[in-house]
């Protein structure tokens, strides 16, 4: 099997850009999951009736973006660069969260066959997290590094 090059995206690929970031492409990457949100109901019991429970909705919460790829000796290096200098950035006044919450990250999808299936836009994108990978000597398995991002809004584009 041919090394993981970002050069050429392996089939179902999901290229990841922030929006307004000094390097707006942070990779390509072979697996997404988290998109999504629930709604949090609240449950009312209502006085003199006990066989009936009303449901509210209160709030969306929205799960962490998990994003995994091969571990290749540039790519990585520049996850790494890319996560520290998000710490760095001029906040041009505001405190570092607030400077950090305005971003925009959009996640294109492509199919085997290298066509765009959909872009999903996340509001209020932060990483929060990049795992390296395990490593076991009796592991056959490719090192994979993980980048979960937060966000607090998404909607999809058909192209």
């Amino acid at each position: 099997m041919a090394p993981y090059s970002s050069s050429v995206a392996p089939a179902w690929s999901f290229h990841v850009h922030f929006l307004f970031r000094r390097e707006p492409l942070i990779g390509i990457f072979t697996s997404c999951n988290g998109i999504g949100y629930e709604i949090v109901h609240e449950d009312y019991n209502e006085g003199g009736n006990n066989d009936y429970t009303w449901r509210f909705p209160s709030k969306v919460r929205y799960t962490n973006l998990t994003l995994t790829r091969p571990v290749t000796r540039s790519d990585s290096f520049f996850l790494q660069l890319w996560m520290w200098q998000q710490l760095e950035l001029p906040t041009q006044g505001k405190d570092l969260l607030s400077s950090l919450l305005s971003e925009m990250c959009f996640i294109k999808c492509f199919s085997q066959s290298g066509d765009k299936v959909v872009t999903w836009v996340l509001e209020d994108a932060i990483p929060v997290r990049l795992s390296s990978p395990s490593f076991a000597v009796g592991e056959s398995s490719v090192a994979e590094e993980t980048l979960e991002i937060a966000y607090s809004g998404v909607s999809s584009l058909p192209f």
